[in-house]
């Protein structure tokens, strides 16, 4: 699960969560890394083990 996932990374920011049901292209992953991304460096964070993010929404 999430939760799971989330609670045992030693460091959340090195780490993106994503539930995949079909085959997203390389260009959908990186993307959605990079949104991760941006959001750590503005003190943000997707990891909550609660939440659920759409990835299509990002698109």
């Amino acid at each position: 699960s999430k939760r799971e996932a989330v609670r045992f990374q030693k460091y959340e920011t090195q780490c993106a969560y994503l539930c995949v049901t079909g085959m997203p292209t390389l260009g959908e992953l990186r993307y959605y890394l990079d949104e991760n991304e941006q959001l750590y460096d503005q003190g943000l964070s997707l990891a909550d083990p609660d939440s659920y993010v759409n990835p299509e929404a990002l698109l």
